[in-house]
C-alpha cells in the first residue's frame, strides 16, 4: 500500500514538474513573444492613425486658410492629431514597460515555479524512499518477532506435551489431603 501511495505520490509530482517545465516553454516560445507582436503592431497602426490625423489636420487648415472649413473642425482634428499622439505614446509605454519589467518577472516566476516543483520532486523522492525503507524495516521486525512467537509456542506445546502423566492403569486418581487429622469434614 505505501509503495503503491508512494508511486502516485511520485507520478503526480513529476506531472507538476512537466507542466511548469511546459508553461515556462510556452510563455518564453509563445505568450511572450506574441503580446511583443501584438503591441508592436498596435503601435504600427497608431503610427498609422497619427500620420492620418496630422494629413487631415494639414487639409482643413489648408481648407480653413480659404474659408472652405470653419474653425471647430480645425480644432476637432487637432484634438483628433492629439488623441492619436497619446495613444501611440501610451502603445510604446506599454510595449516598454511589458519588455522591460512585465516579461522578466512573469519568466522569473515560471522559472522559479518549475525549480520548485523540481526540488519538491526530489524532496518527495528522498523523503518516501525513507519512509519505504522504515516500512520494510519494521515488516522485517515483525516477522522476526513472529518468528520468535511460533518458536515460544512450540517450545509450549511440546513442554505440555512432555507434561502429561499417564497411569500404568485404569483407577481412579486420589489427591493427599492437607488436613493433618484425617479424612472427614466434621471432627
Amino acid at each position: 500500500i505505501l509503495k503503491s501511495l508512494v508511486d502516485s505520490q511520485i507520478k503526480d509530482a513529476e506531472l507538476r514538474v512537466e507542466v511548469s517545465k511546459s508553461d515556462l516553454d510556452k510563455y518564453i516560445e509563445g505568450d511572450a513573444p506574441q503580446q511583443i507582436n501584438t503591441a508592436t503592431n498596435t503601435i504600427i497602426v497608431r503610427r498609422e492613425q497619427l500620420q492620418r490625423a496630422q494629413d487631415k489636420l494639414d487639409w482643413t487648415l489648408q481648407l480653413f486658410k480659404k474659408g472652405y472649413a470653419s474653425k471647430s473642425e480645425s480644432e476637432a482634428d487637432s484634438l483628433s492629431l492629439m488623441q492619436s499622439k497619446i495613444s501611440l505614446e501610451q502603445s510604446e509605454e506599454d510595449l516598454r514597460l511589458f519588455i522591460k519589467y512585465d516579461r522578466p518577472k512573469s519568466q522569473r516566476k515560471l522559472e522559479s515555479a518549475w525549480e520548485q516543483a523540481k526540488m519538491e520532486l526530489d524532496r518527495l523522492k528522498q523523503r518516501t524512499s525513507n519512509q519505504i525503507a522504515q516500512a520494510e524495516a519494521d515488516l522485517r521486525t515483525r516477522q522476526r518477532s513472529l518468528e520468535l512467537t511460533l518458536e515460544k509456542l512450540n517450545e509450549l506445546k511440546q513442554q505440555l506435551e512432555n507434561s502429561r502423566m499417564k497411569a500404568p492403569q485404569d483407577g481412579l486418581v486420589v489427591y493427599a489431603s492437607s488436613n493433618p487429622f484425617g479424612g472427614g469434614g466434621g471432627g
